[in-house]
């Protein structure tokens, strides 16, 4: 499955769905009636009494107030009766509407009435299924697990050294939690592209995943990749016939989802094809405005000599910059904490 065949993919499981329920519900109404023809016979005539009270009110053969009154009285009776058949013969009340997965929108994925303060119709479980989909295709699933902002504990941070920047560790990581936080709550409003640097194990990653898990929970589109894996997919896709025959364009795909994060960039032995690729993912997600995350154990000024004068160009004039400081946070996290021992994290 692909990122543009998610929706077509969900759609269709509904309509499975919908023809199971459908079929289910007619199996059991005529085994319900072929035992009891009383209900068919109340059926009938509820229909009935509706049809003649609409042509009496068109026709005006008496005051419509009183005749729906009397269509109202006579079909509370007629569906008391059939409840009262249908308990007399142990047949559970709900026993023709529990045929479906989701009884709000009757295994459709559409409810009949928008979103409140919105014009979306889609029920909230279409709404859950499609982003499930998407961190199944976001290469994050399993891992976003643990790396989330409710995993997020700031006091495995020193508090009493003084960085470079004026602040402690820990007060300097309480900050790039926040801007983490503020990126995902402004994520509809701003365009907004981040490059976070800093030496192995200081926490970009951890960051951009817990960026990443609170967009996929708000059915966003994230695709996250390492750099060594995109240059290796792009060269897949362009040489080798059986990989493109059974994947999209891994250049294009990031071009259009909601997010894209390039982890680790510089670790990579680049060519002139994936330099290329990069500076047009970079390029036309900045004309797209389409926020990008990338996070690199280099700097700026080697960015520039392993990949081009453009590229470094792109980030600086479009990215905001954040230094990670600080010591191995995976040693941190494994230092033992009132008696028991840390959580693994990663860079």
């Amino acid at each position: 499955m692909s990122y543009k065949t998610v929706t077509k993919e969900v759609l269709k499981y509904y309509e499975t769905a919908k023809n199971k329920a459908d079929k289910l519900y007619n199996t059991r109404r005529q085994e319900v009636l072929s035992k009891l023809p009383r209900l068919q016979e109340i059926e009938d005539e509820i229909a009935t009494i509706s049809l003649s009270v609409s042509k009496q009110i068109l026709a005006k053969q008496g005051d419509a107030a009183t005749l729906i009154g009397k269509i109202k009285k006579k079909q509370t009776a007629l569906k008391a009766e059939k409840q009262a058949i249908l308990a007399k013969n142990n047949i559970p009340e709900d026993y023709f509407t529990n045929i479906y997965e989701c009884n709000l929108c009757k295994d459709t994925g559409y409810t009949e009435k928008p979103a409140k303060n919105t014009k979306d119709y889609r029920c909230s479980c279409l709404k859950q299924r499609i982003i499930n989909k998407y961190y199944d295709l976001s290469n994050l699933k399993e891992i976003l697990q643990n790396e989330n902002f409710d995993k997020f504990d700031v006091e495995i941070f020193d508090d009493q050294e003084i960085l470079s920047n004026g602040f402690t560790h820990r007060q300097y990581m309480e900050g790039m939690y926040k801007i983490a936080a503020k990126f995902v709550e402004t994520f509809d409003e701003t365009f907004e592209n981040i490059f976070f640097t800093g030496k192995t194990g200081t926490g970009k990653t951890f960051l951009t995943n817990c960026i990443a898990k609170d967009l996929l929970d708000k059915g966003k589109i994230v695709l996250y990749f390492t750099a060594p894996k995109l240059f290796s997919s792009i060269n897949d896709y362009q040489f080798k016939q059986d990989y493109k025959n059974e994947n999209e364009n891994p250049a294009e795909t990031a071009v259009e989802v909601d997010l894209l994060i390039i982890d680790d960039l510089g670790i990579d032995l680049p060519t002139s094809l994936t330099i290329s690729a990069l500076f047009d993912i970079i390029n036309q997600r900045i004309l797209l405005k389409k926020s990008t995350i990338i996070s690199s154990n280099i700097s700026m000024q080697n960015i520039e000599e392993n990949y081009s004068q453009r590229i470094a160009s792109r980030i600086m004039g479009n990215y905001k910059p954040y230094q990670l400081y600080g010591n191995d946070v995976r040693v941190a996290k494994n230092k033992p904490k009132n008696g028991k021992n840390g959580k693994n994290g990663k860079d």
